[in-house]
């Protein structure tokens, strides 16, 4: 998922009732991974290594 269609979603699942949130149990998943790996990506360290 991209950004933009990760933040929509995350943004849908606030809005969702506990009846919804049963039923799309695997959608929230997915999008909970997805906004894992976008953060994970983002806050990566960008440490290089020194070639002696």
């Amino acid at each position: 998922m991209k950004k933009y269609e990760v933040l929509k979603a995350l943004d849908e699942i606030t809005e969702m009732s506990d009846e919804e949130m049963a039923i799309n149990q695997e959608w929230i998943r997915k999008v909970a991974n997805s906004a894992y790996s976008l953060v994970k990506q983002k806050y990566k360290p960008n440490v290089e290594l020194r070639k002696k």
